[in-house]
């Protein structure tokens, strides 16, 4: 009460200075609490896990380990049975996806890199993966379309060989197989399911709809059929064998029991040997140019192989129409003297067609011939020395001409084609024509 009496008391300057001071007091008070505010939210947001609002953070994805991740793996001695990979655990944020990349022995360095394997090669884990010869399979964690940067690797390789020897008498199934091993109703168990138009020669595969049947087209492969090709039906997939001998003494690599004798796999080898390609067969895909089974590019066929079990089902049937995706085109590759003898889609490391520097050139339609299915309408220009093409010529000679058989047992019209092919390799083509005349397709 006293200060107060005092204060009336006061001048009108001195008033007016105890106010000014006043004022200040208050105003420096108001700036602490201010500033207090201020810099605990800063240090909120250096140190909060959460994305700062406005800013354009981008997750890190984490990498398949095994501190994130429990795989079981069924065998690691040797064995001649299939090999299951069982994913016990993982991060449930996640979606886990894996590629397999499949290898001939312990010793094969003929692998792709899983540097270069692109993110949308890799598939979905969804059910127990079954190997049935020694592979890799790396493993990624998936989030919004965004992957890990670093794969986990599993190495299966304790499988023994693989391979049948024996040559089929014949390419086809009898009417007792295709009666006894046809499928009544649709088994949704699979993860996908295989459609073969042998009229259009393609091969779709389905997966699985929200329903649980089998609509969503996933992938088209050009392929051949044959005239022993079942006409409908739905059968399953059994054995597996990374090569087999096909009727006709050749060659294939990924082949894969449907019904019978007529199998899933590659373009016939005159070898087991990758770089042994009989290359106008394969000119040959998209056209009904085997004897029954069903051909395909090596990554097609590979596909089918580490992706669809054993138990997957393949309908046969006949259309005009290609599929939902369309019918996929194969590379011509007759014309690259230096190249021809390898599959061009095969992943192995020393396939010629993964380095080739190769320019092609629109040939004007008057200047085709009248084999338009079998040849290509391009004419190559090939990056190569003389001295390459003469190194090469040797080695390709036999090979050359059991291509060149093959044409003539398929084609008449083919004949005069491969007479001028076979110009210089006469002598070898005498050698090679009683094995060559049984080589109808496989």
């Amino acid at each position: 009460m006293k200060l107060l009496e005092k204060i009336k008391n006061f001048s009108k300057e001195k008033k007016i200075t105890l106010s000014l001071v006043a004022f200040l007091i208050v105003l420096t008070v108001i700036g602490g609490i201010v500033f207090a505010n201020n810099s605990n939210i800063r240090n909120t947001k250096a140190t909060s896990n959460e994305p700062i609002l406005g800013e354009n953070k981008v997750e890190e994805i984490p990498d398949v380990s095994l501190e994130n991740t429990l795989f079981e793996v069924s065998e690691i001695e040797e064995t001649e049975n299939n090999v299951t990979i069982d994913v016990l655990s993982k991060l449930e944020n996640y979606n886990l996806y894996y590629y397999i990349d499949t290898i001939d022995s312990i010793e094969d360095d003929e692998v792709m890199l899983k540097e270069e394997i692109p993110d949308n090669e890799y598939l979905l884990y969804e059910n127990i993966i079954s190997v049935e010869d020694n592979c890799n399979i790396y493993f990624k964690y998936e989030l919004d379309n965004i992957y890990s940067n670093n794969s986990y690797n599993i190495e299966v390789t304790n499988i023994l060989k693989n391979t049948i020897a024996e040559q089929p008498e014949n390419e086809e199934a009898t009417e007792e197989e295709l009666k006894k091993e046809a499928v009544d109703k649709i088994d949704t168990s699979a993860t996908y399911y295989i459609k073969v138009n042998y009229q259009a020669n393609v091969v779709t595969i389905y997966k699985k709809d929200a329903n649980n049947q089998y609509t969503i087209p996933v992938k088209a492969m050009v392929c051949s059929t044959g005239t022993a090709t079942p006409k409908s039906g739905v059968y399953k997939i059994g054995l597996k064998t990374r090569w087999r001998t096909l009727f006709g003494g050749v060659y294939g690599q990924y082949g894969i029991t449907i019904v019978g004798n007529i199998l899933f796999h590659s373009v016939p080898y005159s070898k087991q040997d990758a770089s042994t390609l009989l290359y106008n067969a394969y000119d040959q895909l998209g056209t009904s140019a085997s004897a029954g089974c069903v051909r395909l590019t090596v990554e097609d066929v590979a596909w089918i192989y580490n992706n669809c079990a054993a138990g997957t089902q393949v309908e046969f049937y006949a259309s005009s129409n290609p599929g939902p995706l369309g019918k996929p085109v194969a590379k011509k590759i007759s014309s690259y003297e230096n190249l021809r003898n390898w599959d061009p889609t095969d992943p192995a490391i020393n396939n010629p067609w993964r380095n080739a520097n190769i320019v092609e050139e629109k040939v004007p339609e008057n200047n085709t011939t009248t084999n338009n299915e079998t040849n290509n309408n391009n004419t190559i220009i090939e990056n190569n020395t003389t001295n390459s093409d003469n190194n090469n010529s040797n080695s390709n000679s036999n090979n050359n001409s059991s291509n060149n058989v093959i044409d003539n047992n398929n084609t008449t019209g083919n004949e005069s084609t491969n007479n001028m092919d076979d110009t210089n390799n006469i002598g070898n083509i005498d050698n090679n024509v009683n094995i060559e005349e049984n080589i109808l397709a496989d």
